[in-house]
């Protein structure tokens, strides 16, 4: 593949990190888009359809699939996400920054195809902040549980797969490491 200008940002981290809030407001800088995944799961009532992500069900997801619509897909936690590739490629042709929230399967597929990708991994300030964050959005305690077990499996994964480490503390501060990584790894064209 043509190196495309541009750069892609993926930045990852387990529930509750405080990903999306973050990646919301660092959108708001000049050439940076979040690009939106396709997933399976129901819409959560704090989401919009097109904003958050493509909602789509199971089989049509698996279509895209067939017509190699993705950059990388994954199931996690019982459930189907893929970053459609074409979103990234329009991006990258523009000499944007592509960010892409994914977790850490997808983030390893996306650095096999963009090798030059940065890898960004959000982590929670202290032991018991994500839970705390987790039950103020009023999470189910299944809901709290598999997704505590899921960040506490993949923990000892990260450290080699990420080039750089934010601890998410206030999101203005997360924003603020994140724009120093864009402008420590980029340069507009």
């Amino acid at each position: 593949m043509t190196k495309l200008p541009g750069l892609v940002l993926v930045v990852s981290g387990p529930s509750g990190v405080g990903k999306s809030t973050a990646l919301a407001e660092l959108a708001k800088q000049p050439g940076v888009q979040v690009v939106i995944s396709f997933t399976t799961r129901a819409c959560r009532d704090n989401e919009t359809e097109d904003v958050d992500y493509h909602f789509v069900d199971e089989r049509e997801f698996t279509d895209m699939v067939r017509r190699q619509e993705f950059l990388e897909w994954v199931e996690y936690d019982g459930h189907f996400y893929g970053t459609p590739h074409r979103a990234v490629e329009e991006i990258l042709e523009r000499g944007g920054v592509a960010v892409l929230e994914i977790e850490r399967e997808g983030a390893m597929a996306v650095k096999e195809r963009f090798p030059h990708a940065v890898l960004v991994l959000l982590k929670p300030p202290f032991p018991g902040e994500l839970e705390r964050r987790l039950r103020s959005r009023g999470a189910s305690s299944e809901f709290l549980s598999r997704r505590l077990a899921l960040a506490e499996r993949d923990a000892p994964l990260m450290d080699d797969l990420y080039d750089e480490f934010v601890t998410s503390t206030r999101t203005n501060e997360t924003v603020r490491e994140l724009r120093r990584i864009i402008q420590s790894r980029y340069s507009p064209r």
